[in-house]
C-alpha cells in the first residue's frame, strides 16, 4: 500500500476505530513491514495518540500476521473455491467478470473474515495472548535443499541437517523478545 492510501487509511478509518481504545489502555498497530508504512509524519501522529507500532520483520508475515496465518490461508480460500464453484454452475459461466467479481468478493469477506479467525489468528501468532512457544520451531528451519537427481538418497547418503539457527528464526525471535 502507498503512503498515501496508507496515511488516509490510518486517518479516516483506523483512529476513529481505536479512539475509545486508546484512552483506556495501550493500542499497538502491527505492520508487515513495508517502507511506504513507515512515513515520518505517519509515526508521529501514531505516538501523539498513544498507539505503538511494530513492523513485523521481514520474511516472517507466513508465521506472525494473523491474517495470513488464520484467514488467507484457511477459510479464504475453501470459500473463494466455493463461490467461484458456486457462480459457474448458478451462471454456466467459465470465469468471473471484473463485473461480478464485487459480489463474489464481498461473499468471500463475509463469510471467511469471522471475529473467531481475527482472534484464533493473533492466538496462534502468539501476540496474544502473548505465547513465546505459539510457533513451533519446525517452522522456523530452513527448507531441505532441492536434489537435482531424480533418485531418491541412498542409504549411505544423508541430507545436510537443518539449522536451527535460521534468519526467520533470527527475526521471529527477535520479535518476541520486545515484549518478554
Amino acid at each position: 500500500m502507498e503512503t498515501p492510501h496508507f496515511q488516509e487509511w490510518f486517518n479516516k478509518l483506523f483512529l476513529p476505530a481505536v479512539e475509545n481504545l486508546a484512552k483506556s489502555g495501550p493500542v499497538i498497530l502491527f505492520l508487515d513491514g513495508p517502507n511506504s508504512h513507515r512515513a515520518l509524519e505517519l509515526i508521529g501522529m501514531a505516538r501523539a495518540k498513544k498507539i505503538t507500532i511494530y513492523c513485523l520483520p521481514p520474511h516472517t508475515t507466513h508465521l506472525l500476521q494473523p491474517l495470513d496465518v488464520a484467514v488467507f490461508i484457511g477459510p479464504l480460500k475453501c470459500v473463494w473455491r466455493k463461490s467461484v464453484r458456486e457462480h459457474k454452475l448458478a451462471t454456466n459461466a467459465t470465469q468471473i467478470s471484473k463485473h461480478v467479481f464485487p459480489s463474489v468478493l464481498s461473499r468471500l469477506y463475509a463469510e471467511s473474515v469471522l471475529p473467531e479467525h481475527l482472534v484464533s489468528g493473533f492466538r496462534a501468532t502468539g501476540i496474544h495472548p502473548l505465547s513465546h512457544s505459539a510457533i513451533k520451531v519446525e517452522r522456523l528451519k530452513t527448507a531441505i535443499p532441492f536434489v537435482s537427481s531424480n533418485q531418491p538418497p541412498s542409504s549411505s547418503e544423508s541430507i545436510p541437517p537443518v539449522p536451527t539457527a535460521t534468519p526467520v528464526r533470527k527475526r521471529v525471535e527477535s520479535f518476541f523478545t520486545q515484549f518478554f
